[in-house]
């Protein structure tokens, strides 16, 4: 446990409260942003930013497959748009496609419903036959965990945040 009365911590305000990790990533958010929004920022877009950016290291030209259109992975996908990713595929179910619309808006390239079109044969497609250098799974599901090593491309990396649970 790292107390806040002792060094390194921050001055003034909520300094004694407050503890902020020596290279610890922190957003300035303008202050005309609801905090209903910008509490996005720290909360999904920064894991978002952590598993693809720093964990995955998408960069300019690469191919992503982030499996699960929530939060995360719309976030997922805006972190892609902005690191460069030229092809940014998020699967989900027919259930999502509100959410696929909103993928699509955030930079999303493809968006495949997973009941009507087999992820894999759209991969294969999208990539000629390369598949993903990134893929990120966060549905939460074994099954998806599954999916996501077939998705993955040679020396290419699997990021699994969502998997949690006993199974």
């Amino acid at each position: 446990m790292i107390s806040c009365k002792d060094p390194p911590h921050l001055w003034g305000a909520y300094g004694e409260y407050l503890y902020i990790a020596p290279r610890a990533m922190v957003h300035k958010v303008s202050k005309t942003l609801p905090p209903e929004a910008a509490v996005l920022i720290c909360a999904v877009l920064g894991n978002a930013i952590r598993w693809l950016r720093m964990v995955g290291g998408v960069s300019i030209g690469h191919t992503v497959v982030i499996e699960g259109p929530g939060q995360q992975g719309l976030a997922g996908v805006i972190v892609a748009r902005e690191s460069g990713a030229q092809n940014i595929i998020i699967t989900g179910l027919t259930r999502d496609r509100k959410r696929f619309d909103l993928a699509r808006e955030f930079g999303a390239t493809h968006c495949i419903d997973v009941e009507k079109e087999d992820p894999l044969e759209a991969v294969k497609e999208v990539t000629a036959g390369k598949m993903a250098d990134v893929v990120m799974d966060v549905t939460g599901h074994p099954e998806g965990a599954i999916k996501a090593l077939d998705l993955v491309g040679s020396r290419g990396t699997v990021i699994f945040p969502g998997l949690y649970g006993g199974e």
